[in-house]
């Protein structure tokens, strides 16, 4: 895996990111991710990060500050997905690690993740990287 780069996403990289949104179960028109990059690059706390192998990027993650009354500041991540013909060779623990780096290097004390209680074998990748389970809740959301 030595010519696996890990840097941050770039405009460039929009349909390569929106497949991988589809593979993560998104459906994402990809003329809808440039505007997202360009959010999301307009703003200090947050980054997406790429993985790429070969001049193809075969996965992304995306990490951002949230700063909450109730707790310590702490990083919130926004969505990895690895390409699925690339999975199990250590580029999401790749990605995991620059977004921990990133959440420190902004003075987290934690990073957080949520994820769907259908994706077992994700629970699985994130326990194995020492992740634990701090609560089950229900996400709310109302259209606006």
């Amino acid at each position: 895996m030595d010519a696996l780069i890990i840097r941050k996403a770039r405009y460039k990289d929009f349909e390569d990111i929106a497949d991988l949104c589809d593979q993560l179960g998104y459906q994402t028109e990809s003329e809808d991710i440039p505007l997202r990059l360009k959010q999301i690059s307009d703003l200090s706390h947050h980054a997406v990060f790429v993985a790429e192998l070969d001049d193809l990027v075969i996965g992304w993650i995306h990490v951002y500050l949230c700063p909450l009354l109730v707790s310590p500041l702490q990083a919130q991540l926004g969505g990895l997905v690895v390409h699925s013909s690339q999975r199990g060779k250590g580029i999401g623990t790749r990605l995991l690690q620059q977004a921990e780096a990133w959440s420190h290097s902004h003075a987290c004390q934690y990073l957080t993740i949520s994820t769907n209680i259908t994706r077992t074998d994700t629970h699985k990748f994130y326990d194995h990287l020492s992740y634990q389970n701090i609560k089950t809740e229900h996400v709310l959301r109302k259209e606006i």
